[in-house]
């Protein structure tokens, strides 16, 4: 195999067989299972859940590694060159996937990327129920977190909103070639029957999101007064959800987030009846 610039692109090979079982077993690749793998590097964990039946689509961005992998897969795998952020999962990937599959996203991300890889996985999760993603440690707490504490970030916030979020690996930095300076964690994402709250724009949802953390030392108010919301509605909006003046967005709870997003975006800038009734149930 040609020498690859992997390392340059931020990725870290696993090279612990036992563990690359038990990440295995976790994902538990069955015949008729379609298993998108983003990332496959060096094939490993590919021939490993191709050696169990299921149909594994392996996405590999680094030309060098792609030309290797095709020289040693099985039928069973296909093999896309490119980089997953920039590929058309309809066309290259979902018009092609049956109705009936059992269809899991799997990957060891990068750090510098994984925000936006989830994403793009979350913005297909209709198709994608469940996912398993080996990432830094840091990150994963993030995802972890409960709403209250100090790590919240806004994507975990949209995120639990559909997902059950675990954490069932913590690898130490010596299983992979090269070393990472951290340890890292394998987290399992399983679509919720149903969402926590409905949301319809989950792209504006976000932005709020954003803009109530915009900066963690300020308070919530002063967050939402950066962000042009006029000051009048702020104070509103805090004193009918009986949120602190005081509070900063990471000592809320998911359910308020929903509130305040349903507040501050409705168009009259103040809560209609059906909106308050909603709150209050």
């Amino acid at each position: 195999m040609k020498r690859s610039k992997r390392k340059t692109l931020g990725q870290h090979f696993l090279r612990n067989p036992r563990l690359i079982q038990k990440i295995t077993q976790v994902i538990n690749p069955s015949p008729g299972d379609v298993i998108i793998e983003i990332g496959a590097g060096q094939g490993s964990l590919t021939l490993a859940l191709a050696n169990h039946g299921s149909q594994v689509v392996a996405i590999e961005k680094d030309p060098h590694l792609a030309e290797f992998l095709q020289s040693i897969i099985p039928s069973n795998v296909t093999l896309i060159q490119g980089d997953f952020l920039r590929l058309d999962l309809q066309k290259e990937i979902v018009s092609k996937i049956s109705p009936t599959s059992v269809v899991k996203v799997v990957g060891n991300l990068p750090y510098s990327v994984a925000s936006p890889i989830i994403i793009k996985v979350f913005n297909h999760k209709s198709i994608f129920p469940f996912w398993v993603f080996l990432i830094q440690e840091e990150m994963a707490n993030r995802f972890l977190a409960s709403p209250g504490s100090k790590k919240i970030a806004p994507l975990a916030i949209l995120l639990q909103n559909h997902f059950e979020i675990h954490c069932v690996l913590r690898i130490r930095p010596q299983s992979f070639t090269p070393p990472p300076r951290v340890y890292s964690s394998l987290l399992t994402f399983v679509k919720r029957s149903s969402p926590l709250f409905p949301i319809e724009k989950e792209k504006d949802f976000l932005a709020f999101l954003k803009k109530c953390f915009a900066c963690r030392r300020k308070t919530l108010a002063n967050n939402l007064r950066g962000a042009n919301f006029p000051l009048e509605t702020i104070k509103e909006g805090l004193t009918y959800l009986k949120i602190p003046p005081q509070a900063r967005a990471e000592e809320l709870e998911l359910k308020t987030f929903y509130n305040l997003y349903t507040f501050f975006l409705s168009p009259t800038k103040s809560l209609n009846q059906k909106n308050k009734k909603r709150m209050e149930q």
